[in-house]
């Protein structure tokens, strides 16, 4: 998710004082561009999301049966409290003969998973997969995180801008420059390691209890943040 924070470096009244002291409206000499900082963070965050797929005759007792399940997933995430379980989609279609009669119903239904703890997340995963399958799993970076190191991605952008401009001057014989506008461009160069899955087992299947959880490898994410401003040439 990008976000687009603009910081405004002056005022109209400071910008026409600037005006009126070095005599240089701002409709000249003016050089657009952009300068960057980037890190690489490792993904503190696990996403994934479990799904059950069910079929029957009835279509009441398919939405009762689906309910159960979600129910019994609930029941067990309560144990980890550290994850937070929201309920996903739920769909429900009927299903037709060749003469467009209606013989049944199928219905699926979903559970997202969202953690900083990848040790009780997989443990989480490893428990539903005895009444749902895992269908998606991904990993970022965390909400806090990605504040705290995009605050220090300014700075250093800052001041990348910043040097970029003076690297600037000796080719359009000037002698210095003034700020026009400055704004930075937060996450733009986001890459997020993840994974999918789907598991090729009878919809009916029971799995061992005992099944091991699974050492996650979270990978990395690139984050960038990008200084976009104007600058005004001073001769």
């Amino acid at each position: 998710m990008k976000k687009l924070l603009t910081l405004a470096i002056a005022t109209l009244a400071m910008t026409a004082h600037a005006n009126t002291a070095n005599n240089n409206p701002i409709n000249y000499n003016l050089i657009n561009f952009s300068a960057n900082a980037s890190q690489k963070v490792e993904n503190d965050q696990v996403n994934a999301t479990m799904t059950k797929t069910l079929q029957n005759k009835s279509n009441v007792e398919l939405a009762k049966r689906i309910t159960e399940t979600l129910n019994q997933a609930n029941i067990i995430a309560k144990k980890y409290p550290n994850v937070k379980v929201a309920t996903g989609n739920q769909n429900t279609y009927p299903q037709y003969d060749k003469n467009q009669k209606i013989i049944g119903w199928q219905g699926n239904a979903s559970l997202n998973l969202q953690s900083n703890d990848t040790v009780a997340t997989s443990q989480l995963i490893a428990e539903l997969q005895n009444i749902m399958q895992l269908d998606g799993l991904d990993f970022s970076v965390s909400e806090a995180k990605q504040k705290t190191v995009n605050q220090a991605l300014m700075s250093e952008a800052s001041k990348n801008f910043q040097q970029q401009a003076q690297n600037l001057l000796p080719a359009w014989n000037a002698k210095g420059y003034q700020l026009v506008s400055l704004d930075f461009n937060e996450g733009g160069g986001y890459q997020r390691y993840s994974k999918s899955y789907a598991l090729a087992m009878p919809q009916m299947a029971v799995v061992d209890a005992s099944m091991p959880s699974q050492d996650f490898q979270t990978g990395e994410s690139t984050i960038t943040v990008t200084a976009n401003g104007v600058i005004q040439l001073i001769k």
